[in-house]
Parts: structure tokens; sequence; C-alpha cells
């Protein structure tokens, strides 16, 4: 099916939410992911067997489901990731001489119960062998694909109850959350600009206070004075001004925002009209190339902090990162009209990582063998595109270490805030080194890039130190 199936329905979602779900799932995955997990937590136990519905003799067909519901909320790009991934393993003859067939679409106009139908429907009435591709701001049918040990791979956004602890749900960045973690990342920023005093914004729904509620904790652990806090904001917002008034009083020199891009436009020119527009700021919804263009003011001198190389990586390092420029090659080549994005490109890392599994699995395949050779990968990366996951354990809490890369917006482009002269990530160790300010460790072992963080003395237990690039 080339199209989405499924109505598309107003209703009061609508006024709530307006445009905010569109880009609040990845606030989630730069705010809260926790990746490269680096002990060896026992894994989730998978039933034997496994079932070979779907698989044919030359193709393999698998199903997704996104939130579309009009102009307000549209995650169909994850299809596109999937499928351009898809068409070119395919124009190399596919996987053992079986072609991938993304076959059904399935919109669950954000409604959980739709969500929960359109589960059953995939397996039960289209047969599919496993969801690739899933980004819906309220994941329901996780549970009967959980029960029907169905591998399933999306955003992986959602609670820790929706995607962690089994073994056949596969997030894109790691299928744990670390909700309220006080990571060093958050803090990093402020203390890199020179700010003591912050402020942290966000909407009154859940999916917004998750996002921020990471950086309160982690300003408090290091010490960082929270002066304005308001987790409450009303969607859609009526103004800033008496908001911006607040921040001037506290003295505050860095404002993250867990907002969308309309909720932090118009914070960021509330922060101009009241003569404070030197006020850092940092949205974590904010990667948006696109929106430079159009928003392109406001925007200027914004910080972002993504978990994966942003879009201009293979430019700025030719060779470096192979998985990124695949993705904007058959982008390009499949969708010429469509501007990479993060719902793509989360398409695209989880089709990448069902077809590592696919070939892992043998040409003999069942679900069970899929999942067990996924599970057994200690370091995916989707050609470098992500710092490493390693899925022995990245179901579950586990050690973890936190690789992110910080951008600035300049001169109308992104560009990476704190590269060194080999990677454009900064990585930190912890919960064990929790220094006061946060310092960045030598990336982990296979993180796209490899080394040169400083300082460049440290060391991760078991790991030989990093010559001097």
């Amino acid at each position: 099916m080339s199209e989405l199936r499924g109505s598309l329905a107003g209703g009061s979602l609508v006024t709530k939410l307006r445009g905010v779900l569109r880009a609040l799932p990845y606030i989630a995955v730069a705010a809260l992911l926790i990746v490269a997990p680096l002990s060896a937590n026992a894994q989730p136990r998978l039933a034997t067997g496994g079932q070979r519905q779907g698989v044919y003799a030359h193709r393999i067909v698998v199903g997704g489901i996104v939130s579309e519901l009009g102009s307000f909320v549209n995650f169909s790009p994850v299809f596109d990731g999937v499928t351009a991934y898809f068409n070119t393993v395919n124009a190399a003859g596919g996987v053992y001489g079986r072609k991938l067939d993304l076959a059904y679409k399935l919109n669950d106009s954000v409604s959980p119960a739709t969500d929960a139908e359109d589960a059953r429907t995939l397996v039960e009435q289209d047969h599919v062998f496993a969801v690739v591709g899933v980004e819906t701001p309220s994941f329901s049918g996780a549970t009967f694909l959980r029960s029907h040990q169905v591998p399933t791979f999306g955003t992986g956004i959602n609670t820790n109850a929706t995607w962690a602890n089994s073994p056949v749900m596969f997030g894109s960045y790691g299928s744990y959350q670390a909700f309220g973690y006080p990571a060093p990342m958050w803090s990093y920023l402020p203390q890199q600009l020179g700010d003591h005093t912050v402020a942290v914004l966000a909407y009154n729904i859940i999916q917004s206070q998750q996002g921020c509620t990471g950086a309160v904790n982690s300003f408090k652990k290091f010490g960082i004075k929270v002066g304005y806090e308001n987790m409450s904001l009303p969607i859609p917002l009526t103004g800033m001004n008496a908001v911006v008034q607040r921040m001037k009083s506290a003295h505050v020199g860095l404002v993250v925002s867990c907002m969308d891009l309309s909720g932090n436009v118009t914070l960021s020119d509330a922060l101009h009209q009241q003569g404070i527009g030197n006020v850092h700021q940092l949205w974590m919804s904010g990667y948006d190339p696109s929106a430079v263009k159009s928003e392109g003011a406001a925007m200027e001198g914004t910080y972002a902090i993504i978990s994966n190389v942003p879009f201009d990586a293979p430019s700025l390092h030719p060779g470096s990162y192979p998985g990124m420029a695949a993705f904007l090659a058959a982008m390009k080549r499949y969708y010429p009209g469509e501007q990479p994005n993060e719902a793509a490109l989360s398409g695209w890392v989880n089709a990448n990582l069902f077809v590592d599994g696919l070939r892992a699995a043998g040409p003999y395949l069942t679900r069970a063998r899929l999942v067990n050779a996924i599970n057994h990968m200690k370091s995916f990366t989707a050609g470098r595109i992500l710092a490493p996951i390693n899925w022995e354990v990245s179901h579950a809490p586990a050690t973890p270490g936190n690789c992110s890369v910080y951008l600035q917006v300049r001169n109308g482009h992104f560009v990476p805030a704190f590269p060194s002269r080999t990677t454009v990530w900064t990585c930190f160790y912890h919960p064990y080194q929790f220094t006061n300010p946060p310092k960045p460790i030598v990336p982990i072992p296979a993180t796209p890039g490899g080394v040169g963080i400083l300082p460049r003395t440290a060391v991760l237990p078991g790991q030989h130190k990093s010559p001097t690039p």
C-alpha cells in the first residue's frame, strides 16, 4: 500500500496539541536518551520457536504505524526512511534473495484505541513478519506486539513500560529511557557558555515535561541555579512577555525550552522585544534545518542537542559518516522533494537494524532467530550515524555512557558547537564520573569519529588510552 491506511479524524486533540507532537518525540530522544550501555545486564527472556508469517520465498512483508492528523501532526516521513533503506537493499538483491516489502502503512490518527487496533490488524489480518517504523505519541499497540513476540522497530520515545524489558522491542536509539536522570550533557552547555543561572520551560503535557525533567535535575546536581522554572505553559501559547519578565528579573543567562518550534519562536521574539536577546537558548526540538529558512532570525544563535550525527556531518568530515551519507543520497533519489528530517532518519535507522538482524539470522528466517541475532549485537551504529548501542543490555537499565552532539545555528546553518578535530560527538561516562564541572571523555569505543574529545587522558574501564590526534 502506497498510502497511509486509516482516517484522519479531528477533535479536541487538534485544539490542545496543535503542532507540538510533531517535534516533541525528538525532545525525548535528545533529552532522555541513555546510549551505549557498558554493563552486562541479563537479557529479557524470549520464547523459542518464532513464527514465519510474512516470510515468502522471494519477499518479506512488514508493516508500520505512525500518527498523522492533517497538518497538525505528521510522522509519516518515518515510512519514507524505511522505504528508502529497503529500496537501497532491494536494488542490491535483497537479503538472501528476498526483497523487503513495507506493504502496510497504518495511521493511528493520534488515537490510542486506533493504535491498539492497528497493531492487531498488522498481525492478524495483514500477517506481517515484523513491524518496522513506529512513530506515535501513544504506542498502546505495543502490549499486543510484545505478547505475540512480534519484532518491533520504532523511535522508542514512549514510556519504559512501552519499549523496555522486552527482547522484541527495538527503539531507534535504545529501548530504555532514563527519564529524569541528571545527565552531565545538560550542565555542560551552561558551563561552557559561562551561564550561572538558567530557566527551564515546558508545556503542560507529559511529552514536554518529561523532556525537561532531566535538565532540572542535572542543573541541581551540578550546582547551576535554576532561576525560573515553568513546566505548565499552555498550548497554544498566548504570549511570553510575563514569562520573559520573570527570567529577566532572575538574571537568566540560558533558557532551556522543551516546547515545539512555534513556542520557541514566540519565546525568542519575546526575548528580543524585551531587550535580552543575548540570553542563550537551548531548544530541545530545535534541530530542524528546514525551519531555519523560514524562522532564521528567531533561530540564529540558538543551540540544540541531538543523539545522531547531523545531516551536514558527511560534508564536514568526508568519509567518516557513511551511514548518513547513504541516507542523504537515498532520500535525494527516492524522495527528491523532501528535506532531510529526523522522522525519516528514524525510519532509516529502524530499517537498518532490521536488515542487519536479517543478515545475521541467516536464510532460514523466524522471528526468534531475528530477535536473537539482534540481541547479540554489541555495537550498532547504523553506519556511524549513532553512538554505539549494545543490544545485549539496551532493553533495560544499564551502566550507561552518553554521547550527544551540540549544535548552534550560525549564519542560517547548524554547525557543531564543540567539535574536536576528529568527531562531532561529546561524550560523558556516568553515573560514576559526576565531576563538577562535567568533563567530557574519550568517546565510547566504536563511537563515530573515534577519538579526539578532551580531556584525552580520560579512559573508560578496560579501554586503552586513545592516541592524541
